[in-house]
């Protein structure tokens, strides 16, 4: 009988002490709350970020690229030089008009875009197809 006691005791202390650390494993993990994100580089070089540098990164990587003129929105349409919000609607209400790609001379026949802001705006902006109009 004092054996089952001694098996009893054991298994409650055993128990006991599982639960204390997972508790304690919860507070922790709790504690440590904080979103990463991964920045994939090239040559599979991926680096593992807080939200402010992500954010950051992506801000730098957006203004290297250029603005999409297919599926940018006002603001994006009115970071571009000569472009204020008026001209960035009347693009984005073009667009959804002709329903297909927007190419440089469909630039031109919106009110306001003329041959002198097309060519200041054409180094920054890019087509649906990746790649940016020289």
């Amino acid at each position: 009988m004092d054996r089952d006691k001694k098996v009893d005791t054991f298994m409650f202390v055993l128990c006991f002490s599982l639960f204390l650390a997972s508790i304690s494993m919860v507070i922790r993990d709790n504690a440590c709350e904080e979103e990463l994100f991964i920045i994939r580089g090239k040559a599979g070089r991926d680096r593992v970020c807080d939200k402010e540098r992500f954010l950051s990164y992506a801000e730098s990587y957006r203004k290297k690229m250029g603005v999409n003129i297919n599926s940018a929105g006002v603001e994006d349409l009115s970071s571009l030089p000569g472009i204020g919000p008026a001209i960035a609607k009347r693009i984005i209400a073009y667009r959804e008009r002709k329903g297909g790609s927007m190419s440089l001379e469909d630039l031109g026949k919106i009110k306001g875009i003329g041959p002198a802001k097309i060519r200041m705006i054409s180094e920054k902006i890019e087509y649906d197809r990746g790649t940016v109009f020289q």
